[in-house]
């Protein structure tokens, strides 16, 4: 005879008639189930084999209630569709910014090199004429006389507007960022014993 035993972890079958009368007799008088922790041992099973197969059921019944109830059955709440696009915005602002930086950067040595071109441009016309261009007090912001002047190839349609001052024995050469990024706008210059970068 099969009989079913609730314990404190589930339910059970076993057979009566391998529970010892006291154990039965006692708790059915009571009206009471007769324990799990009792049953291993009145059933000539040992403790460790009965309580993992007891545990292998309950875990059976876990995944079956999970495939039953998803997480997420009737799709996702506004609360975490509004969480996603947060943080979907707060890292493209971050790879926008990054991008931004770095791409300024590249400008800036640009900006720099033609600078330093400019510089030893002055160099060879102050040996040719014997003073620097343009005359003191003159300011040159022409992109073709420039490069005639110095002999230098500096592209027209660039990102930076340059200009030449005329000063007393020197010269300063000045580079302006045409159209920058909000707070990006700098200015290079140099003169022939000084640079700002």
């Amino acid at each position: 005879m099969r009989q079913t035993w609730r314990g404190g972890r589930g339910e059970s079958d076993v057979r009566a008639d391998k529970i010892p009368d006291g154990i039965r007799e006692t708790h059915e008088a009571n009206g009471r189930p007769v324990p799990i922790q009792s049953l291993p041992n009145a059933c000539g099973k040992s403790a460790l084999g009965f309580r993992h197969s007891h545990s292998i059921m309950l875990a059976m019944h876990r995944v079956a209630d999970a495939s039953a109830h998803p997480l997420h059955p009737h799709g996702y709440t506004l609360l975490e569709m509004l969480i996603t696009v947060l943080l979907v915005a707060i890292l493209s602002a971050v790879a926008v910014a990054t991008y931004i930086k770095t791409a300024e950067r590249a400008r800036d040595r640009e900006a720099q090199t033609m600078l330093k071109l400019i510089r030893n441009g002055e160099q060879r016309y102050l040996v040719k004429f014997n003073t620097y261009f343009p005359a003191d007090g003159v300011t040159e912001s022409d992109i073709a006389d420039i490069n005639t002047a110095l002999d230098l190839q500096i592209d027209p349609e660039v990102r930076w507007d340059y200009s030449i001052v005329g000063v007393a024995g020197d010269f300063q050469a000045s580079a302006a960022r045409l159209n920058p990024p909000t707070g990006y706008s700098r200015t290079w210059q140099i003169t022939k014993n000084t640079q700002n970068f």
